[in-house]
């Protein structure tokens, strides 16, 4: 009888979007490895905002999405020139310093527990899942 509640629990739990998530928390103390990585990886774009005056900041952290060993960079980029209006952008950036992701609007971000083609879903602002397509991320159904 416990065995079919918990079965019944953790079916609920997922049938309401249950994923276990990981928070990636932009208040904590960035890595500064990983925010000269992501500051190089946006290139020609900050140095743009820059000498048009924008501010810009990075927060920047280590994450292993595709669980291969190598942490990718994650972080938020605050910069009305580069993510317009819509509020900070969030990106991925390869462990080699290619930018693979950024999408602007981001206050919140999570790493599920779930995995599509290998690598962690994202969720953003508590809403939009984002799934990895086998180059990159969108936005998922």
């Amino acid at each position: 009888m416990k065995t079919l509640l918990a079965v019944t629990l953790m079916i609920a739990a997922l049938g309401a979007g249950g994923a276990e998530a990981e928070t990636i928390d932009f208040s904590a103390k960035p890595d500064p490895v990983a925010g000269n990585l992501a500051e190089k990886a946006y290139g020609a774009e900050i140095v743009d905002a820059r000498a048009a005056g924008s501010s810009v900041t990075i927060w920047a952290g280590k994450l292993d999405l595709n669980g291969d060993g190598k942490p990718e960079i994650v972080g938020q980029l605050g910069s009305a020139y580069i993510c317009g209006g819509m509020g900070p952008c969030f990106f991925v950036v390869s462990p080699e310093g290619k930018l693979m992701f950024s999408v602007p609007g981001v206050d919140m971000a999570e790493a599920l527990d779930s995995r599509t083609k290998g690598w962690r879903d994202l969720r953003f602002n508590q809403q939009a899942v984002w799934k990895f397509n086998g180059q990159a991320y969108d936005m998922s159904p």
